[in-house]
């Protein structure tokens, strides 16, 4: 499921970049990191991944932590779950202390 899953994350960017959606990448990182563009020193820890199971709980939208740059993913069985979990998750939550 995971593997699915990263590979609907990677069809997703793909998609936000060519401007398939209302997000732009900006949008996606800023979200993700809190921050609108990438430093130029890099980030001070490498960005991660991890995945929000429903039997973990509530999982319907993608959740960050900004300090220690993680991003969780929500699992879903399909492709159009996923992207509108994304897409509204990302839109709904606002820009909250963007540095």
């Amino acid at each position: 499921m995971e593997a699915r899953t990263i590979g609907f994350w990677q069809d997703w960017l793909l998609k936000v970049e060519d401007g398939g959606s209302t997000l732009k990448l900006g949008d996606v990182l800023a979200f993700a990191t809190g921050l609108q563009k990438i430093p130029a020193a890099g980030f001070p820890t490498q960005p991660q991944l991890q995945f929000l199971h429903p039997e973990d709980g509530p999982a319907s939208f993608p959740t960050a932590n900004t300090c220690a740059l993680i991003l969780r993913l929500p699992v879903f069985p399909t492709y159009e779950k996923f992207e509108g979990a994304m897409e509204n998750g990302i839109n709904l939550a606002g820009q909250f202390g963007v540095a």
